[in-house]
């Protein structure tokens, strides 16, 4: 999970549909091992903290630069919709080089792959 740059490839648009992320957008996940975690919303650089108990995570709270960025179409909806997400998460699941980000057993928001 620490000192490895995770990409975005889908999310939960709401429902139980997960949706790709655009090809334009690259949305990254960066968790510290000293408890910090940071990356790219597809527009702004965010930061913040977490804490791991087995396999419960809490993630905020986030803070994010102030940016507004009018390309790619919709970034700035997904990049909202994003942090959102990120702040739900209660739960993580590592499997190679994917990431799982969930509500609990309840429902997957966001995932991930390893990069490099």
């Amino acid at each position: 999970l620490t000192d490895i740059t995770w990409v975005l490839v889908s999310y939960n648009n709401g429902g139980d549909t997960f949706v790709p992320v655009p090809l334009t957008a690259e949305i990254t996940l960066f968790f510290g091992s000293d408890g910090r975690l940071h990356g790219n919303a597809g527009c702004n650089e965010y930061s913040g903290t977490y804490r791991l108990d087995g396999g419960l995570m809490n993630i905020g709270p986030l803070a994010a630069t102030e940016k507004y960025c009018l390309s790619p179409g919709g970034v700035m909806d997904l990049e909202q919709h994003y942090l959102s997400l990120l702040q739900q998460t209660t739960r993580y699941h590592i499997d190679g080089d994917k990431l799982v980000l969930s509500y609990y057993d309840t429902k997957r928001l966001l995932v991930f792959r390893k990069t490099g």
